[in-house]
């Protein structure tokens, strides 16, 4: 089970966000197509596991101002949520922490990605989830005591109490807070009092202590990196790389319409479907600045060259143009097969194997403009 405090360690949330910041807006047919996909998995389970890919959407349909796309991929993770909060509530502590583990996650998540019409939701999903597991957990620990088999679950059902306080603090939820620390410190003094009887009494007062400890850290760090300063934060640091990235395209000049390069990747296997993971594959297999997702291939003006690069389970075809920054480096780092510039210009070449298929493309910048 993964605790609030280690999941939010601010800065390797900020790397994260800052990587998703440099993917580039999807189009439209490609949201609706990974919407579609959510929207099954959604219907199938009643986890948040489509709930991330539903803020990815939501948040890239406000790049596009789809307002038609925002509102559906909004209105399924409400129902996401709502349909997940409901089965924590019938679930025992594991399965109903690691729900309300996620919800942490998705309150950042939602914030940050300025994703908001799931805000009441959530809370109301929070508001409902820290009572009912700590109820659960002080119940299971009012059977504990220093035998050698049930003294180890008491140690872990209350340091399940101190993440749950320190998530409360992390959500800012701060009533809720105040509310599972005194059950908290009910608890420590009940089994506090337990030890003191005990005839290794001074190892189970250890273990106390080591528990309160851990509570007061995850506390002080969750007051560091509330809801509300890590959204202050990442609204600074994306302001930052929007100034950047607008620094980087002027000094680009002319050559910026022509920055391009195009990464094919196919299905060896067949498994994929039309609603793949659109935004991670934008992410991984596309990854030039300068590029705009599309359904066509990269026109072959200023083509330079073109690169088919053959692995075990992927293939890739990889279109350089001339003026890019890319232009020395690929030729020097092509492993495979440079293909004829006729060919790449008659025609999108064919994939060795040919169960694979064509994941995406690109066209530069400016051409994507004066379409």
């Amino acid at each position: 089970m993964t605790a609030f405090f280690s999941r939010f360690v601010f800065p390797a949330l900020l790397v994260s966000f800052a990587t998703l910041a440099v993917a580039q807006p999807p189009s439209v047919q490609e949201l609706r197509s990974a919407l579609a996909s959510a929207k099954r998995q959604a219907n199938n389970s009643d986890t948040l596991d489509a709930a991330y890919e539903l803020v990815g959407i939501a948040e890239e349909a406000q790049k596009a101002k789809t307002t038609e796309i925002i509102q559906d991929a909004t209105t399924t993770l409400i129902k996401v949520i709502e349909k997940a909060t409901q089965s924590a509530m019938n679930a025992g502590i594991p399965d109903a922490h690691d729900t309300l583990d996620q919800l942490v996650d998705l309150s950042f998540f939602t914030r940050t990605s300025n994703v908001l019409g799931a805000d009441d939701v959530l809370q109301k999903s929070l508001r409902l989830l820290f009572p009912k597991i700590t109820g659960d957990v002080r119940l299971a620990l009012t059977t504990s005591n220093t035998t050698a088999e049930r003294w180890p679950v008491a140690m872990t059902n209350l340091s399940i109490l101190g993440e749950l306080q320190a998530g409360a603090v992390l959500t800012m939820l701060d009533e809720l807070s105040a509310t599972i620390e005194s059950g908290f410190n009910a608890e420590y003094a009940r089994l506090e009092a337990l030890a003191q009887s005990a005839a290794n009494r001074e190892s189970l007062m250890e273990d106390l202590k080591a528990a309160r400890k851990n509570r007061d850290e995850q506390v002080k760090d969750a007051k560091a990196n509330n809801l509300n300063t890590v959204v202050a934060e990442m609204s600074k640091s994306k302001g930052e790389q929007d100034r950047q990235e607008s620094s980087d395209l002027a000094t680009a000049g002319g050559d910026a319409d022509m920055t391009c390069l195009e990464t094919g990747i196919l299905d060896q296997e067949g498994s994929m479907s039309a609603g793949q993971d659109v935004m991670s594959k934008l992410e991984e297999q596309c990854v030039l600045s300068g590029r705009i997702p599309s359904e066509d291939r990269c026109p072959s003006r200023n083509l330079y060259f073109l690169c088919r690069s053959a692995e075990p389970a992927t293939e890739r075809l990889i279109y350089t143009y001339r003026g890019t920054p890319e232009e020395r480096s690929a030729r020097d780092t092509c492993t495979g097969e440079v293909l004829p510039l006729s060919e790449a210009a008659a025609k999108t070449p064919a994939f060795k194997n040919p169960a694979m298929r064509r994941v995406m493309s690109c066209i530069p910048l400016g051409e994507a403009d004066a379409e």
